[in-house]
């Protein structure tokens, strides 16, 4: 990734969650989005993302988020 191309991507950021996305306290269930998304860079070819966890995160419980990039000339993840 070139350096130009990064900072396309800084301008770019966002997020989606499947639209299910209720608070539980189940084990398994999907967490609600998180908040506070911070992007900020790292290098020439590399970012930092950061995040507070959503209020309905329980801290006894482990939570998991897939971060994924998508390709801005394609369009495909």
């Amino acid at each position: 990734m070139t350096h130009h191309e990064s900072s396309r991507l800084k301008r770019r950021v966002s997020f989606d969650v499947p639209e299910s996305a209720t608070p539980s306290s189940k084990q398994g269930a999907i967490p609600l989005p998180p908040t506070r998304l911070l992007l900020t860079p790292h290098s020439k070819s590399s970012l930092n993302l950061s995040w507070d966890h959503s209020s309905s995160h329980s801290r006894a419980q482990p939570c998991t988020y897939i971060v994924e990039l998508r390709d801005p000339r394609t369009y495909s993840w």
